[in-house]
């Protein structure tokens, strides 16, 4: 018998190595393993689902039974139908006021939907890897945001020193109506109040009848915090930041030495 049920893990750093690189052959045949133990396995990562469902299809995971949940947790859904299962949006309102403030820090700022990406600087680095490798419709943020934009998360772009400034400010003036946190090098995610990767933790231990305690997680930077606190056990690769190894109750190798894969294959087999 499988130790646990659920299984959810980040992808970018966790998974996958790099933002283009394939997901690993042994982390295939070891989900493969898992799922047929009777776990269910989740992807939770900061991408769009669509990108990342066409990510795992493309890399060989098999999608019947996969759930996939994007945005840092603001869209779940299942990987085999697209059925969504959970989706929340940033208020209008308070983007419309946060946005000159963004602004006037001289940021890169991208507002994502599922598809289509809303920036200040089409041109900028974040929005060309969204054009090029996520697939993205980029378009001008419009002088008039409406709730039929449909906005999921806003991803900002910068120096460490000005994405610090803008958290803060978003944590000071804004911390109930956003929640916003480091989510890669030179990159910060602001998503709707409340709602964070462990949100799709538990909307999915819910549909799937799991308790935290039967609940496994993997990540590697500092949006995977509220993955490793919504699960029962916390695992960490050895390249993610200080904060998430300290916070988590294990350890694995990195995610360029399969570090997901590795963890598994101890619980599939642990002598």
């Amino acid at each position: 018998m499988f130790p646990f049920s659920l299984i959810a893990t980040d992808f970018d750093g966790t998974l996958s190595e790099g933002l283009t690189t394939a997901i690993p052959s042994s982390i295939r045949e070891t989900f493969s393993q898992v799922r047929r133990r009777g776990a269910t396995v989740a992807i939770i990562s900061g991408r769009a689902p669509s990108n990342l469902r066409s990510i795992v299809k493309r890399d060989g995971l098999e999608l019947d039974g996969l759930y996939i949940s994007g945005f840092n947790g603001a869209k779940t859904i299942q990987a085999w139908d697209r059925t969504i299962l959970d989706q929340h949006f940033v208020d209008i309102d308070a983007t419309a006021n946060l946005l000159p403030v963004l602004n006037s820090i001289g940021i890169e700022v991208l507002m994502l939907a599922d598809g289509i990406v809303y920036t200040n600087a089409p041109e900028g680095r974040i929005a060309v890897f969204e054009k090029a490798v996520n697939k993205a419709e980029i378009k001008a943020i419009p002088p008039i945001l409406s709730p039929d934009h449909s906005i999921n998360k806003i991803t900002i772009g910068g120096s460490l020193d000005a994405l610090s400034h803008a958290i803060d400010i978003v944590r000071t003036d804004y911390g109930h109506q956003f929640e916003a946190t480091f989510s890669a090098e030179g990159m910060a995610d602001i998503t709707p109040y409340g709602i964070t990767k462990g949100t799709a933790v538990r909307a999915l231990q819910k549909h799937t009848n799991t308790s935290k305690e039967e609940t496994l997680a993997f990540g590697d930077q500092h949006n995977d915090i509220p993955l490793l606190e919504a699960a029962g056990h916390g695992v960490a690769v050895s390249n993610a930041v200080p904060e998430l190894r300290t916070l988590a109750n294990s350890t694995t190798t990195s995610c360029a030495n399969a570090g997901v894969a590795v963890y598994l294959e101890n619980l599939l087999d642990p002598s």
